[in-house]
C-alpha cells in the first residue's frame, strides 16, 4: 500500500513502512515531498502527482522516473490536475485540456502529446477533480459537475450544485461517487442513487477507493464511509496525521493487518 502525505510518499508491504521524499541529490528521487495524488495503472505502475509535475516508480531503481515530453513547465504554471488510464494521461488547468499517449519500451515510458482543448469554463477556489468512466471525463469544479465526451463539453448531475471536493468511480457497482463540502452522492449512470447529508465540518481534502475486497471508502478528516452499492455507512476511525493521497498495489499479497 502507497500513501501520500504532505511529508513523504510512504510504502507499506505488510511489515514496514519505507519513506520516499525529495532529495536534491539523488538521480531516482520525488520531485516533492508533498504528494498531491497516486494512481496506479494496468501495467502494475505507480503514477506520483506532485506539484512540480508526474512521475512514476521504477521498482529496479526503486525511485521515481520523470517521463520526458509530459513536464515541461508550461503544462505546471497553474497547477493541473489529472487523470491516469489504460496509455492515456489528462491534464486540466483551468481553460485548457491536455491529452496525452503513453506506452512502454523496454521498461520506460515513452509519452506523445495527442491533442489540446479549450475549456469553457473556469474553476477557482477548489482544485479540479478528475474521473473517466468509459469515455466520458468527469470533472469536477466551483460550479458543480461537467462531463467531456472526446467532442463538447456538457454540465451533468444538477443535484450537485455546490462546489466539488472528490469525484471517484466504484468500480465494482458501476457508480460515480461526488463529495461536496455538505454531502455523498452517488449516481449511476445519470439516475440519483442517494444523497447523504454531512453533520458538522471536517478537514482536509477527502480521499477515496477500494480495499482489495472491492468495499469503497472514503476518508475525510477523522471521518471514515463505506459504500456497499446501496446504503452509505460511517465507520468509526480516528486518523493520527492527514493523509492526502492513497493507493493500494492489487498485484502484490500483504499479511493480514488493521
Amino acid at each position: 500500500m502507497w500513501m501520500g502525505t504532505v511529508n513523504g510518499l510512504n510504502r507499506y508491504d505488510g511489515y514496514d513502512f519505507k519513506v520516499y521524499r525529495r532529495e536534491a541529490d539523488q538521480e531516482y528521487s520525488l520531485l516533492s515531498s508533498t504528494i498531491g495524488s497516486l494512481t496506479m495503472d494496468e501495467q502494475k505502475r505507480l503514477w506520483v502527482k506532485q506539484r512540480e509535475g508526474i512521475q512514476y516508480y521504477d521498482e529496479r531503481v526503486d525511485g521515481f522516473i520523470t517521463p520526458a515530453g509530459l513536464n515541461q513547465a508550461h503544462y505546471w504554471r497553474e497547477y493541473p490536475h489529472s487523470y491516469i488510464g489504460h496509455e492515456q494521461i489528462i491534464l486540466l488547468a483551468r481553460d485548457t485540456l491536455w491529452e496525452f499517449a503513453y506506452h512502454t519500451v523496454h521498461g520506460a515510458v515513452e509519452i506523445k502529446a495527442v491533442r489540446t482543448t479549450a475549456v469553457p469554463f473556469e474553476s477557482f477556489g477548489l482544485p479540479l477533480y478528475l474521473q473517466k468512466d468509459r469515455d466520458l471525463l468527469y470533472i469536477g469544479t466551483t460550479l458543480g459537475i461537467y462531463v467531456w465526451d472526446g467532442r463538447a463539453f456538457r454540465r451533468a448531475f444538477p443535484e450537485v450544485k455546490s462546489g466539488v471536493w472528490g469525484v471517484w468511480k466504484d468500480n465494482r457497482n458501476n457508480h460515480i461517487c461526488i463529495q461536496t463540502a455538505t454531502s455523498i452522492f452517488f449516481f449511476k449512470g445519470d439516475e440519483l442513487l442517494t444523497q447523504h447529508e454531512l453533520q458538522g465540518a471536517s478537514y482536509g481534502i477527502p480521499v477515496a477507493g477500494q480495499d482489495s475486497s472491492g468495499n469503497f471508502l472514503i476518508a475525510w478528516g477523522a471521518d471514515l464511509w463505506e459504500w456497499d452499492g446501496r446504503k452509505l455507512r460511517k465507520k468509526n476511525q480516528e486518523w493520527q496525521a492527514e493523509i492526502t493521497a492513497a493507493c493500494v498495489d492489487r498485484h502484490k499479497k500483504y499479511r493480514d493487518w488493521e
